[in-house]
């Protein structure tokens, strides 16, 4: 899910020209607008985290029991709506933007 809804507001801010970052690891999405990271899935590694987070990097909250797994790690980005497949390409289907399962991406 945090794929799909990171490619979303991606787009979303793409189109309104605002420079954004699709970021991944290996356990999530988000996206980035400078040192901003916005997730709207993070509720997923712990349910205490608010359903919104956007939030400095430096600033976001911290708990042992997901921090371990670097949830806000980036291990690839882009900024290129092209090139969010190849950085997909390993996640499950299910986890794939529709435009990505329909070859539209």
């Amino acid at each position: 899910m945090c794929a799909i809804t990171s490619y979303e507001i991606f787009l979303a801010l793409h189109r309104k020209k605002i420079l954004a970052k699709f970021c991944v690891n290996k356990y999530h999405a988000f996206v980035m607008v400078g040192d901003i990271v916005i997730d709207v899935t993070a509720t997923q590694f712990d349910s205490e985290l608010p359903e919104v987070v956007i939030s400095e990097k430096w600033r976001l909250p911290k708990k042992k029991s997901w921090a371990g797994a670097g949830i806000w790690t980036v291990t690839h980005q882009t900024s290129n709506p092209k090139r969010i497949k190849s950085l997909l390409k390993d996640w499950p289907t299910e986890q794939q933007p529709v435009a990505m399962q329909k070859g539209l991406l």
